[in-house]
């Protein structure tokens, strides 16, 4: 019986990094953005935004931060450009880059000490103190912390205090120091809650489930790292929610679900990618360590070495369990010389590290080791085939002394396991029962009916929680916006009437100059009839001078003449701009009318382009429902159905269980699947297997199948439309291999081609060709009907018309040497991103 290795000894993340009281980081850009000095506002807006970015984008924080550095620099400022370099210092310790962290800080801690700044002296002392848990030296963090806790109490910093307790904890859980630890973190929880600070909060309790999870306790655990996860996830902290992921990821693998626990350490490893951190080397450790255990050897391989690379590149120190499931995994492929150099290594490591969990870990894996390796392979590591026995059981009961002093009850129940084999193999049954008993009270003391009961019932609780706040918050936004309505709406009645103001004031205005004209006017022609009447006067009393009375007749008719000149000129220039303005408005309201046209045409447009779409997306989900009925079929699930009853019948019950278990898992996968558009490849294949198993247990193993996956194809990561497969796979089987007596198989391949641009899927059986197929199809009363092929042909055509993605599927016959059909090959090709 295999062991279940723990995947990952602890989390040792640091939670030293502090959070900006005041704006976000939006409006902190904004005003970076409007301020064009160079001096110490600048200065603290860069450290600021730095800072934020520190929970979201650290890469982009770390930007900021050089940023920062350079103007401190020009300025003079050490005081700020202290703060930058401890921000900085703390952005590369999180990012995994402790070496040149400490530089940084240790600069830092020497401005902040020349000016006596005990409040950012214990804020640098906590950050040296993650450095030092990155580097594995627990102990070393634990005394920079206390330091820190005792300047911060000096001081009276309320927020300073919960940082160092709560970092503390994390050093006392590296140390299997749990009831230290649990204070610890009990007093960071308090402190930061009284504090206004619910993200370090949330920090503390995840640290307390991590402790819960140690000690076996998997419901208080589950129920703490919950409370985290619900806080991390409001307020968009996406760092400390990918740590909640990755412990519950660990929690499911204890608890021996390791499907469950794939899920959550990928999506650890997607978000891990979002914010720009490196792939964590736990991470990627603990998903091979569950490949491992699902005897998908190839897989846990690749990701080994993807963590072993990972570790290389960013000059992390060898974690001893790392180097455990890593020899596990040759133990179970029986490269035994392989594993025992593994562990040696790892031994060495844990050993230096004075971790004793991993110490009791490495020895009960060796002590299975020993049990097992050929007389070859002891010989050439320098043991004794004699000794076998002996050496096991000494491996085996230090491990055992180990594991009880750090107070690991995972690694107990292996050991008196491991102690029970050993016993058994050397006929010593007495002591081999004596040493079950135990593994079975340990066993069940740490995982029962009622804990997994516990467990069900806190994800589903959960589940139910987090979906009442979205509504809860969407009714929030719904009414902020109603309001925002609401609001533009009065604003744009006051702009109108503001406008109406204005053209009344013009209006009066315009009045006003009109009345002055008119009194201009009339001013003139008071003036002009004066003149007249001197004229009049002069003629009566110059009568006696008739040449004189002739030449002012004259004189008089020349201006009258000019007069009625200057007339026809005025009445030619109204008429002139009587014809101008007429050819302006009809100018303007040709214009106007095209507007009004160009603007109806573009509404038109606008709403049978909404039209296409909401026909598309009818279709669509027509055909996403005939792909959800014909993969769910009344005839497949009668046959399933019968299949259990048949077993049930036969007193079968651990068949009728296992298909009745695989059953259930089907239907739940394809009811997920279908919610989505997309869905990666790996929640597609294991869709698959399942059908394909209770297919096979159906037709007593006539079925037989096998699914290769390339190694440059990340299945956890491609997403290809849901329910794509399993339609084909379904004809090969019923169309194919069921005419033959002696059934047949089914290979499935995966692969990338032209520049890993193109997702290709080859499916192949050896049944008896689709020709040969129709024909029996068309002799037979009883037909098989099957649309999922159909279905999901039309609907990547669907798909490839409206978003030009260029998906393709081929079907080809295969025949023999002689020219007879042996098979069909289905070729599906899917561009990727």
């Amino acid at each position: 019986m295999r062991h279940i290795r723990q995947y990952s000894l602890l989390l040792l993340l640091s939670f030293s990094v502090l959070l900006l009281k005041g704006q976000k980081v939006d409006s902190l850009l904004k005003v970076l953005n409007s301020y064009k000095k160079e001096d110490v506002l600048k200065l603290c807006l860069l450290n600021s935004i730095a800072r934020e970015y520190q929970y979201s984008d650290i890469k982009l924080g770390l930007q900021y931060s050089d940023s920062a550095i350079v103007l401190g620099k020009k300025i003079n400022d050490r005081t700020n450009l202290a703060i930058a370099y401890m921000i900085k210092g703390q952005s590369l310790t999180a990012y995994g880059n402790p070496t040149e962290a400490l530089v940084l800080i240790q600069t830092a801690l020497d401005e902040f000490e020349a000016f006596e700044n005990k409040r950012d002296i214990a804020y640098c002392l906590a950050s040296m103190g993650d450095i030092y848990l990155r580097l594995s030296d627990p102990n070393k963090a634990l005394g920079y912390y206390s330091k820190s806790l005792a300047l911060s109490e000096q001081v009276a910093n309320k927020k300073g205090m919960a940082v160092a307790y709560s970092n503390s904890g994390t050093a006392y859980r590296a140390l299997s120091n749990r009831p230290k630890a649990l204070e610890a973190y009990q007093k960071a929880a308090a402190l930061s809650e009284r504090n206004g600070e619910p993200i370090k909060a949330a920090v503390a309790l995840s640290g307390i489930g991590g402790v819960y999870s140690d000690m076996g306790d998997y419901t208080s655990a589950i129920s703490y790292i919950q409370k985290s996860m619900k806080v991390n996830e409001q307020y968009g902290v996406s760092r400390y929610l990918y740590n909640d992921l990755t412990q519950l990821g660990i929690i499911y693998t204890q608890i021996r679900n390791f499907k469950e626990s794939l899920e959550y350490h990928f999506k650890a490893l997607l978000m891990a990618r979002s914010f720009g951190t490196k792939d964590s080397i736990n991470n990627l450790s603990n998903i091979a360590a569950n490949y491992t255990e699902l005897k998908q050897y190839d897989e846990a391989e690749k990701y080994y070495l993807r963590a072993v690379k990972t570790a290389e590149q960013t000059g992390t120190p060898g974690d001893a369990v790392l180097l455990n499931n890593f020899g596990f995994l040759y133990y179970e492929l029986s490269q035994f010389s392989k594993a025992w150099a593994m562990f040696q290594k790892g031994l060495a490591i844990a050993q230096k590290d004075q971790n004793k969990s991993a110490m009791g870990l490495l020895q009960l894996s060796m002590g299975e080791w020993c049990g097992d390796a050929p007389d070859s392979v002891l010989i050439e590591v320098g043991i004794d085939p004699a000794t076998r026995y002996a050496t096991t059981l000494t491996y085996l009961n230090n491990g055992r002394q180990l594991s009880e002093e750090a107070g690991h009850g995972i690694n107990q129940r292996f050991a008196w396991q491991d102690l029970s084999l050993a016993h058994e193999r050397n006929h010593e049954y007495a002591k081999a029962l004596k040493a079950f008993k135990r593994y079975i009270f340990i066993r069940d003391s740490l995982v029962n009916g009622q804990n997994e009961k516990k467990i069900a019932q806190l994800i589903m609780q959960y589940e139910f929680d987090k979906q009442s706040d979205s509504l809860k918050l969407q009714e929030r936004l719904t009414a902020q916006k109603l309001e925002k309505q609401v609001l533009l709406a009065t604003q744009q009645q006051q702009e109108i009437q503001l406008g109406k103001n204005r053209l009344e004031l013009i209006n009066k205005e315009k009045d006003l100059q009109h009345l002055a004209f008119l009194s201009t006017q009339s001013s003139l022609e008071n003036e002009q009839l004066e003149k007249q009447g001197k004229i009049k006067q002069l003629a009566l009393s110059e009568n006696e001078k008739q040449l004189q009375a002739a030449r002012v007749r004259s004189l008089t008719q020349e201006k009258t003449l000019s007069e009625l000149k200057r007339q026809q000129q005025f009445i030619y220039l109204l008429i002139g701009l009587g014809l101008i303005s007429f050819i302006i408005l009809y100018l303007f309201y040709k214009a106007r009318l095209q507007r009004v046209h160009l603007k109806n045409q573009i509404a038109s447009e606008k709403m049978l382009q909404e039209q296409k779409e909401s026909e598309f997306q009818r279709q669509l989900g027509d055909i996403s429902l005939s792909a959800l009925r014909s993969q769910m079929n009344p005839h497949f699930i009668f046959n399933c159905l019968n299949s259990i009853k048949l077993y049930t019948a036969q007193n079968n019950t651990a068949a009728a269980s296992e298909y009745l278990t695989k059953f259930s898992k089907l239907i739940r996968l394809v009811l997920d699947n279908s919610r989505t558009d997309k869905i990666t490849l790996t929640s597609e294949l294991d869709a698959l297997r399942l059908y394909m198993d209770m297919e096979a247990m159906r037709f007593k193993e006539k079925l037989r199948y096998h699914i290769k996956v390339d190694d440059n194809v990340d299945a956890g990561y491609i997403e290809i439309p849901p329910m794509l497969l399993q339609p084909y796979v379904e004809n090969a089987i019923w169309h194919g291999l069921m005419h033959k007596e002696e059934g047949g198989k089914i290979d499935i391949n995966i692969g990338l081609e032209q520049n890993e641009t193109i997702l290709v899927i080859n499916i192949t059986d050896d049944g008896i060709g689709r020709e040969k197929s129709a024909l029996l199809k068309s002799k037979t009363a009883t037909k098989h009907k099957s649309y999922g092929t159909k279905v999901t042909s039309e609907r990547l055509a669907l798909i490839n018309s409206v978003y030009k993605t260029g998906a393709d599927v081929t079907i080809h016959d295969i025949f023999d040497n002689t020219g007879l059909p042996s098979g069909t090959r289905v070729i599906i090709k899917i561009p990727i991103e």
